[in-house]
């Protein structure tokens, strides 16, 4: 070959190496801004995440864990749409992936947690009329704790009476009339003006007559008619003797 011939091929060689060179540094530049508007979309998704996902303020740990999971099962599905707009399958699939993973995590915390909750309660039947009747016939009415007990079981029960109305109730709110008793309300629950209200309990001839009781029950018991005492007191004992205790304080729901 010639050395003409030999120029035109080193010529030849040179134009091919030119233009690989120019398709590598085409193909970097490509990939380099794909790069860049990855993280680009990456840096304005979280902050627009800041922006518009403010953590509120939760009375209750468990709501804010709640809150909280919901948010990170909602941010892995954006991460997923952002991936899918740009047609990239490897992010798509690791976005959705820790999606499912949150969704288990979450399910098993559920399952955790009804597993653990406290047993349901039975509920316990109200008293009648006829459980009364056996409470008053295996009474005791020598004594006054068993008395006072039943005393307050019937009033409430024969006047619809609320435990807090019940233990606060002095001798000057009620009245003996003949055939009834009238029992003065100053406040209860569903008393929001404070008026007071009257509350009329009728005698009967049977053992759980409430006036009748009740009239023994202070006498045992020692009350004045018309006094500032509380009927529903304390007790307390001495060897078989039983009394109210001087201090004139209302009976607490517990005693």
């Amino acid at each position: 070959m010639d050395e003409a011939g030999v120029r035109k091929v080193i010529a030849e060689n040179n134009r091919d190496l030119i233009v690989q060179i120019k398709d590598l540094v085409n193909t970097s530049i490509s990939d380099l801004k794909r790069s860049n508007e990855s993280i680009a979309s990456q840096q304005m998704s979280e902050i627009k995440r800041l922006k518009r996902d403010s953590v509120p303020h939760f009375n209750k740990k468990s709501n804010e864990e709640q809150y909280k999971a919901n948010k990170a099962i909602k941010d892995a599905v954006e991460d997923a749409q952002i991936a899918l707009e740009r047609n990239d399958v490897e992010k798509i699939k690791q976005a959705l992936d820790k999606g499912m993973e949150l969704l288990q995590e979450r399910q098993k915390l559920i399952l955790l947690a009804n597993k653990s909750h406290q047993p349901i309660v039975n509920r316990k039947e109200p008293l009648d009329a006829h459980h009364l009747k056996v409470l008053a016939a295996e009474t005791n009415l020598e004594d006054l704790l068993q008395l006072r007990n039943l005393v307050m079981f019937i009033l409430a029960f024969s006047g619809f009476l609320r435990s807090s109305e019940l233990c606060v109730m002095r001798s000057r709110d009620v009245q003996f009339n003949e055939g009834y008793i009238t029992i003065s309300i100053e406040k209860s629950k569903t008393d929001q003006l404070r008026e007071g209200r009257s509350v009329v309990i009728a005698e009967s001839s049977s053992i759980t007559c409430p006036c009748s009781l009740l009239k023994l029950y202070m006498h045992k018991a020692q009350i004045p008619k018309n006094s500032d005492e509380y009927l529903f007191r304390a007790i307390s004992a001495s060897g078989n003797h039983k009394r109210l205790i001087s201090v004139n304080k209302p009976i607490c729901y517990s005693t």
